[in-house]
């Protein structure tokens, strides 16, 4: 099955990691992005309230409207494979949820990482500590 490219007109999807210890700006540019301690993950997160695969970020087709792509987010691995300790998007547990920009998940009180979209413009990219490109 071919896989929609990813939609950038509204500006680049981006998350913005924050821990105790760090803050940095991801752009997400692929169709899977996966979240937790397991080093073949995307986003390696060295915690103990953070599983192996705790979350999935997933470039999906939106169930409503056929045509249309947003990305998701997706507790654990998907296919029934959840995280211990699950997800919260925006203060409330979910196992699923489409991402809008300003979305705030929280993974334990450890993590928190925000979904947002800049325009690629310099000024924007100043703001950021560290843009990473996966």
């Amino acid at each position: 099955m071919r896989q929609e490219r990813i939609n950038t007109s509204t500006g680049r999807p981006i998350l913005i990691v924050e821990s105790f210890e760090s803050r940095k700006t991801i752009t997400l540019n692929v169709n899977i992005f996966s979240i937790g301690r397991n080093p073949k993950c995307s986003l390696v997160i060295n915690h103990k309230l953070v599983s192996r695969h705790h979350a999935t970020i997933a470039w999906l087709r939106d169930k409503d409207h056929h045509n249309k792509y947003a990305y998701w987010i997706i507790d654990g691995k998907g296919q029934r494979q959840r995280s211990k300790n699950g997800i919260l998007v925006n203060g409330v547990k979910t196992s699923l949820h489409h991402l809008h920009s300003g979305d705030i998940i929280s993974l334990g009180n450890h993590t928190k990482i925000t979904y947002s979209h800049i325009a690629d413009t310099t000024e924007n990219l100043q703001i950021f500590d560290t843009v990473y490109y996966l």
